[in-house]
């Protein structure tokens, strides 16, 4: 699909005419970025694709898997990071992609220095990846004990920061790329780095913490832990001196860093993890992404009075039969049952029953099931799940998963069978 037109900008939300809406994303919002001067927004999707909003939405579609970061170069071009390890450049007005770097695992996270000159990517290979943007030169850093899952770096790009599952921010030197030091040792996973507008490092954990700390010795200049589920993300607006906070609970926490005072927190999105927060380059905005794969623009000077905003989801399980719930869980997150697919990471599962694998049009699968001679039946499809995908079809980049009660597996085939036009 090259283009499609979803209304005039701005966008908005028939409900709440103040909000502005970027609906189109077939699977869960994972990163938002947006270049000064244009209003051009760009968002990333676990649906394999990129949305570049500017009046109408452009899809740009090169990755394999799940898109997990976006990042402008400048206007005109563009980064994204993906479960495919792929870091890829994009020249947006051809809609085109080249590899920049390859991981070894997903990458999650991408920070352009501030010279524009290089880029940093972390990866769940463990790994940091500093990339010449001139040249293509890479250098993989290694140092950490586990999963990084961000890059950031300082504001006059000679050191990088990045935060790990291993419970540590540690500290890049850029010109000799090598590990200054161990900034911070929280103990637990640090999830997302920010910096406020004196430079000072901001950073969210797994187990809530949300602390700030000088990015000379790590000490901490102020605790904003709520004591509440994990920090997700994190954007700052240095102008405006502002901290937006998101956790896995659907809750927005706005933070005045000039005395660290709460300016809001809000119940935007309930029982929603927000993992994907921007600011406006004016500050007057601040851009939401929700699983269903809608992007909220939320005006700041309104945001303590919104209500609660719309997900896009439908029924909760507690009113879904057993196997709606069992497709809700394992199947809907990639996967439709119309006979357009719609935007989706995985093909439609319309007609899947007696359909050889790899075999749906305009898909882009992995060459493994496009070599497959599997054709999908009950059977198929139970022994699918009861092993898991990456047993039954080594290779395959569907997300390994298992159903391990004959019942559940049974409910899901069945459920299959009444949905998914059956002949």
């Amino acid at each position: 699909m090259l283009a499609v037109l979803i209304g005039l900008a701005p966008w908005r939300v028939a409900a709440d005419p103040s909000l502005i809406t970027l609906a189109g994303h077939g699977g869960p919002i994972t990163s938002i970025a947006i270049t000064q001067g244009t209003d051009a927004v760009l968002t990333a999707s676990f649906d394999t694709s990129l949305g570049l909003w500017n009046g109408s939405v452009r899809w740009l579609e090169a990755h394999d898997a799940g898109v997990n970061d976006v990042a402008f170069i400048n206007r005109d071009m563009a980064l994204s990071g993906g479960d495919d390890g792929r870091v890829l450049v994009w020249e947006l007005e051809q809609r085109t992609a080249r590899p920049l770097i390859e991981h070894r695992g997903r990458v999650v996270s991408l920070d352009v220095a501030p010279d524009g000159r290089r880029v940093a990517s972390a990866s769940w290979d463990g790994t940091v990846g500093l990339t010449s943007l001139v040249d293509g030169q890479s250098t993989f850093l290694k140092g950490h004990a586990g999963p990084v899952n961000d890059v950031l770096f300082s504001a006059d790009g000679q050191w990088l920061y990045t935060a790990s599952s291993d419970g540590t921010i540690r500290v890049w030197d850029i010109a000799g790329q090598l590990q200054e030091r161990v900034l911070v040792e929280h103990g637990f996973g640090v999830n997302v780095l920010a910096r406020d507008a004196v430079g000072n490092l901001a950073f969210g954990a797994i187990n809530g913490a949300l602390k700030v700390v000088s990015p000379i010795d790590g000490s901490v200049l102020a605790d904003l832990s709520f004591g509440r589920r994990p920090i997700l993300s994190i954007a700052a607006h240095r102008e405006t001196n502002r901290l937006a906070i998101g956790d896995s609970v659907g809750r927005v926490t706005v933070v005045m860093s000039d005395g660290w005072r709460v300016e809001d927190d809000v119940e935007v999105l309930p029982s929603t993890p927000l993992r994907a927060m921007t600011f406006s380059p004016g500050g007057e905005t601040l851009y939401v992404g929700t699983p269903q794969g809608i992007t909220y623009g939320l005006p700041i000077s309104l945001l303590g009075s919104l209500d609660a905003l719309p997900t896009g989801a439908t029924d909760t399980e507690d009113e879904l039969d057993h196997g709606a719930r069992q497709f809700a869980r394992n199947c809907s997150g990639c996967h439709t049952l119309s006979p357009d697919g719609l935007r989706r990471a995985g093909p439609t599962l319309y007609r899947v029953f007696g359909r050889r694998a790899g075999s749906v049009a305009d898909y882009r699968y992995s060459a493994a099931l496009e070599k497959s001679d599997i054709v999908w039946d009950k059977t198929t499809i139970s022994e699918l799940f009861r092993i898991g995908p990456n047993h039954y079809i080594p290779g395959t980049k569907m997300p390994l998963q298992k159903i391990i009660k004959d019942e559940d597996r049974d409910a899901l085939v069945s459920f299959l069978e009444r949905n998914s036009g059956l002949n």
